[in-house]
């Protein structure tokens, strides 16, 4: 176990796990700034299906003013979460609320299999020491050493996101095998998703009369998805797999009018080095100059 230490708990930056929380919190903020969940609190009890984690937890179907409130509270603890004030309850916070609400959809018989790793996120955050850099929360004490407490939660979300995509492929070969690439599967797709008015665009129709491109197409979505796991191993891997992801979901985005945002948001957590026990540029002095301006504020004033 000993030797798995290093890979599972890498000495990471408290500044550079604060800067990845800033970014998350900050992005996804507004992100659902402008979404809205009160909604399903008027939907009628019969279509009520709620996931297993609702039902190990009693959670019901809260009022639409009650949603509204809970809304309201989730939104406000990202914003404290990407800032890194009070950075523990705030995150818990953002967690919580997060899971229901993000959830509440599914219980209605709704599927969007992209939540999933941005609850887990919200999750790992919630019990990680992600305000001790970059945030307000670490002007109270000064510098802390890179460990292990900083690196297992980037490992985790990492993992997850690289477990979805290889999952993802696993899922297309076992229940399609080589058909998936060698068939006209992709090219009904590219033709249907036009001719039943889900995309205004034509060039879907365009591409599915190349038979050969299609399948190059299938081929390159399965190989990305089945290489992914690579850039846990081997950091160099991201500046090819990274880029390919980011493009397969620009593509389904515009081909299929498929959005898949938030996967493309927590590319995010791809930037940076391979060895992150490196302080993010000097926001490691940002403590001490804040201290230094109040006491040389407080000095003049007693003056």
């Amino acid at each position: 176990m000993n030797k798995l230490n290093p890979f599972l708990f890498p000495n990471t930056s408290p500044e550079w796990l604060g800067l990845y929380r800033t970014l998350f919190f900050g992005t996804f903020f507004l992100f659902y700034f402008g979404a809205d969940f009160s909604g399903w609190g008027e939907v009628s009890p019969v279509f009520w299906r709620p996931l297993p984690l609702f039902t190990f937890f009693h959670l019901g179907i809260a009022s639409a003013q009650t949603l509204a409130a809970l809304q309201l509270i989730w939104k406000l603890s990202l914003v404290a979460s990407a800032f890194g004030w009070h950075s523990r309850p705030s995150m818990a916070v953002a967690a919580l609320l997060g899971t229901y609400l993000l959830g509440l959809p599914h219980c209605f018989g709704g599927a969007n299999h992209v939540d999933n790793l941005v609850v887990l996120t919200l999750l790992v955050f919630a019990f990680s020491d992600a305000g001790d850099g970059f945030s307000l929360d670490s002007q109270k004490g000064g510098p802390r050493q890179p460990s292990g407490s900083y690196g297992w939660p980037l490992f985790v979300i990492r993992f997850a996101i690289a477990a979805t995509y290889f999952a993802a492929a696993v899922a297309k070969l076992k229940n399609s095998g080589a058909a998936w690439v060698t068939s006209d599967y992709l090219r009904g797709l590219l033709a249907g998703s036009y001719f039943f008015g889900e995309v205004d665009t034509p060039l879907g129709l365009k591409l599915a009369r190349y038979p050969m491109l299609c399948h190059l197409g299938a081929a390159a979505t399965v190989a990305t998805e089945l290489l992914f796991p690579l850039v846990l191993f081997f950091p160099r891997s991201r500046l090819v797999l990274v880029p390919c992801v980011i493009f397969l979901h620009a593509a389904i985005w515009f081909l299929f009018d498929m959005s898949f945002a938030q996967n493309l948001i927590l590319c995010l957590f791809w930037i940076g080095p391979s060895r992150l026990d490196k302080p993010v540029g000097h926001f490691h002095h940002l403590p001490y100059v804040w201290r230094r301006m109040e006491r040389d504020g407080n000095r003049n004033s007693s003056l």
